[in-house]
């Protein structure tokens, strides 16, 4: 989680709570672009970089 938010610093904290419950890298992606800066909520970039980063 530390790399993510080190490569995607615009984003809400998350805790470890909150990751636990997630099991899947989609789980992780629906939660994280809903809690992205409405800006970055529909954008295509957001997602596909989120992706890039939990793939690594």
């Amino acid at each position: 989680m530390w790399s993510l938010q080190e490569q995607l610093p615009h984003l809400p904290q998350v805790s470890g709570s909150e990751m636990s419950e997630l099991r899947t890298l989609k789980e992780i992606t629906d939660h994280l672009s809903t809690l992205a800066p409405s800006d970055l909520h529909d954008s295509r970039l957001f997602l596909q970089r989120l992706q890039i980063v939990l793939l690594q």
